[in-house]
């Protein structure tokens, strides 16, 4: 009998010497497939939901763009009949200042003649090509540009401005 325990025990002794090697491979094999899922989960929330955010993000400067056309438009006609910028000049730069979103207005005339309202001061200038469009029909759809007018890329949106039915220029 002596005989059979000792042959057991050894077999015993060699299953217990396996079982915390057995053990940690379930556990690194279960830790990989937890991470594999957190990572997996989030690469699919990234893919769903950045374009979507993406293009709210768009539409809100779209309409920001829009806003601000349509005030500085109200204001440029009655600039353009009396032929005094002043007031176009002080709605644009208080329109600059206090929105910090908004990194410039520029306002183009058909000939080049620019006035050119960021939040730091205004100018007259002479502009053409981004500024100037070769159509009246040309997208505006807004892109982002880098110019001079703004540290970095900025939304850049055009829109025609129009009095009379005689084509102005551009805001």
């Amino acid at each position: 009998m002596t005989h059979s325990a000792k042959s057991t025990e050894p077999a015993t002794a060699h299953r217990n010497n396996h079982r915390p090697r057995h053990r940690r491979r379930i556990f690194m094999r279960t830790a990989m497939m937890a991470w594999f899922l957190v990572l997996f989960t989030t690469l699919v929330f990234l893919v769903s939901t950045v374009p979507s955010q993406r293009r709210q993000l768009l539409e809100e400067m779209r309409q920001r763009a829009k806003v601000a056309y349509t005030s500085t438009a109200q204001v440029a006609i009655e600039s353009i009949v009396l032929e005094d910028y002043s007031s176009i000049v002080e709605h644009c730069v208080n329109m600059v200042s206090q929105n910090p979103g908004l990194k410039y207005v520029v306002l183009t005339r058909q000939d080049g003649f620019s006035l050119v309202h960021t939040p730091v001061l205004w100018r007259q200038d002479q502009l053409d090509g981004l500024w100037r469009p070769l159509s009246r029909e040309q997208d505006f759809s807004g892109r982002f540009v880098t110019h001079d007018f703004s540290d970095g890329k900025a939304y850049h949106q055009s829109y025609p401005l129009s009095y009379s039915g005689i084509e102005w220029g551009w805001i």
